[in-house]
């Protein structure tokens, strides 16, 4: 296994990303949608696509900071974290880790601050959807098995998970983390979340904070991930293979649904599955 990354790193203040675009509620707020776009797209960009039959949520479409991008030869473009090639996600993977570390900062702040919008009292019911497209599903994966949101104490404020065309940084390195047939699905999850924060220089934790967010409560709605099967971009196979590392730490049912005909991007029925799972109907 790969050793620990032991780059010097701090959090990129909130100011260096732009403003979510949002769109609020038509009627009473009882929910909240935040979908993270793919490479070099925004935030307004990915909301003009979606057209969404959901009155009672709010719609937070963060955009992220402006970062050289050595798949465009290092011009700056809107995006989570560095990709180096498009055709082979592993190559050059570590110079994503700058940016997967100020993007979980930035993130984990963000549900904070879309938190408090609710009353008090209607806080931790799982009001929050959290997801993205493409880049926007990687680092809502990266997010995911960091725990940074369990860490933070936002387990019960995030009740679901929509996962469109995207791919897992660092899947050969965290399936290595879940191959020991004798250990237990809780050595599992630790190993898999020590292992990422370790690297991408989140730091060590213990305690809770090693176990992933449960899914056996009254606030969960599940958790969705859709790929297109002609994405010749975004490789079907790169999806399964993440889908495979959450199953093997043994987090959550996923409703996984395949798209024939549909290539990078995503169309009314993979939407309708947003939907349903916002409206807390993901069986």
């Amino acid at each position: 296994m790969d050793s620990p990354n032991t780059i010097s790193l701090s959090p990129s203040p909130s100011s260096s990303y732009p403003p979510p675009h949002i769109i609020p509620p038509s009627s009473t707020h009882k929910t909240t949608l935040i979908l993270l776009h793919g490479t070099s797209t925004s935030g307004p960009e990915l909301a003009a696509n979606l057209a969404q039959a959901l009155p009672n949520t709010r719609f937070v479409f963060p955009t992220g900071k402006l970062r050289a991008t050595s798949v465009f030869g290092g011009r700056e473009t809107n995006a989570w974290f560095d990709v180096v090639n498009f055709a082979d996600r592993t190559e050059g993977e570590d110079l994503a880790i700058p940016g997967i570390f100020e993007s979980i900062h930035y993130l984990t702040s963000l549900i904070r601050s879309e938190t408090l919008l609710f009353p008090e009292h209607e806080r931790g019911k799982g009001q929050i959807i959290f997801g993205g497209f493409s880049q926007g599903a990687a680092m809502s994966l990266m997010l995911l098995l960091s725990n940074e949101w369990v860490v933070q104490g936002f387990e019960r404020e995030v009740g679901g998970w929509v996962l469109m065309s995207g791919w897992l940084p660092f899947a050969r390195q965290l399936q290595v983390c879940t191959i020991p047939s004798h250990s237990s699905m809780a050595q599992r999850q630790s190993q898999v979340i020590s292992w990422l924060r370790n690297h991408v220089g989140l730091g060590e934790i213990s305690g809770k904070g090693l176990g992933l967010g449960r899914c056996d409560w009254e606030g969960w709605k599940g958790a969705f991930m859709g790929h297109g099967m002609e994405d010749k971009k975004m490789l079907p196979e790169w999806a399964k293979k993440a889908k495979a590392v959450l199953e093997e730490v043994g987090w959550c049912s996923i409703r996984w649904r395949e798209y024939k005909g549909l290539g990078h991007w995503f169309e009314g029925e993979e939407l309708g599955e947003v939907i349903r799972l916002v409206n807390g109907n993901n069986d």
